[in-house]
């Protein structure tokens, strides 16, 4: 949503006369567009209305959180969906969301059966973990290992998870999905 559709907006709930002189202040004041296109900016109808972003700002790390780059071990203790977790280190249990891969949601087609894989293959274990990052929502980004296997080159070659090319710089990930969508393993199961 633009800040003009928003002050548009909210502008219906100004006072009529709030409005008015507002609307007369902006008539009397001269306008010229700017040199630089990217600088052009519509000056606000009315008061100033904060304008929320497409996509939520980076939360700060939860209290205590471990620092990207940093190792340790932790018990699983819920899955939430395909690609996030509930992880126990002792001290602290937080959320977790796999590195460089998305599951499908709950409610999407192989959602279910992509969260049933990683219950299947982590919950109640120890895993070893590696934080990448703290995302937007304030879970743990972490590359996550079972036996020493890595879950989200796992989960790709089994087709629970699409590569989340964005977010990845590793090709090899994009050739694991490429085996599985050619094997129509998991989620490539349906040509659709």
């Amino acid at each position: 949503v633009s800040g003009f559709v928003v002050s548009a907006v909210l502008a219906l709930s100004i006072p009529q006369a709030a409005l008015a002189a507002s609307l007369e202040s902006l008539a009397s004041r001269p306008f010229a567009l700017p040199a630089a296109p990217s600088a052009f900016a519509v000056p606000p109808v009315g008061p100033a209305v904060p304008v929320l972003p497409f996509a939520p700002a980076a939360r700060p790390a939860p209290p205590g959180s471990p620092a990207p780059g940093e190792s340790f071990l932790a018990r699983v203790t819920v899955v939430s969906d395909g690609d996030t977790v509930h992880i126990d280190r002792g001290d602290k249990t937080f959320k977790a969301r796999l590195a460089e891969v998305d599951a499908p949601e709950k409610a999407m087609p192989w959602g279910p059966e992509a969260g049933a894989r990683l219950a299947e293959l982590v919950m109640g274990r120890t895993v070893s973990v590696k934080v990448r990052e703290v995302d937007q929502y304030g879970r743990l980004v972490v590359w996550m290992s079972v036996d020493g296997e890595p879950l989200h080159r796992r989960l790709l070659a089994e087709g629970h998870v699409w590569w989340y090319r964005y977010y990845s710089k590793d090709p090899s990930l994009g050739e694991l999905e490429a085996q599985a969508k050619a094997a129509r393993r998991g989620l490539w199961a349906d040509p659709a």
